[in-house]
């Protein structure tokens, strides 16, 4: 019976990781600076992944819990969640899309290490959970038309 090697660690970066899918996701490090930015993360939210990269990812989010209360803040809920070795569930909140639109979501988070051992990575899935602003439909259409076969192209939305 053949054996199987042990599993290796992951040498993907989460820049890899997250440009091979088409849910809108970006990822931020322990000093709540973006660090990746996708395309399909692009079109949900407007922003463009060169002015958003470097920035704290609360002053871009602006997220709010769905009683429109700051959520994303310097003292991230997610940051205390990973200190505390407490598990990070699914959860709901509204993000801000560049027109300033407010968009319900639901964000997984998954932590990822980083290249250096001791640090790692806080990856961000985000799916609307009602229809999207205009605009950002638009986007997602015209990028799925334009790069139909590409991994990381948005995944079209129905009207």
């Amino acid at each position: 019976m053949p054996r199987s090697s042990p599993p290796s660690r992951s040498t993907l970066a989460p820049q890899e990781l997250l440009t091979s899918t088409a849910v809108a996701a970006f990822s931020s490090d322990q000093s709540q600076r973006i660090t990746v930015w996708n395309q399909a993360a692009e079109a949900l939210l407007g922003h463009e992944a060169t002015r958003e990269v470097g920035k704290r990812c609360f002053q871009v989010i602006c997220g709010r819990d769905l009683y429109g209360n700051r959520y994303c803040n310097e003292s991230c809920a997610v940051r205390k969640m990973r200190r505390h070795r407490e598990p990070i569930h699914p959860y709901e909140f509204q993000i801000k899309h560049r027109s300033g639109e407010m968009l319900k979501v639901k964000c997984s988070v998954i932590i990822a290490p980083s290249a250096n051992a001791r640090r790692f990575n806080f990856i961000h899935l985000v799916e609307p959970l009602e229809s999207a602003p205009k605009i950002a439909l638009d986007e997602l259409a015209r990028r799925g038309a334009a790069a139909t076969h590409s991994p990381s192209a948005p995944v079209r939305r129905k009207k």
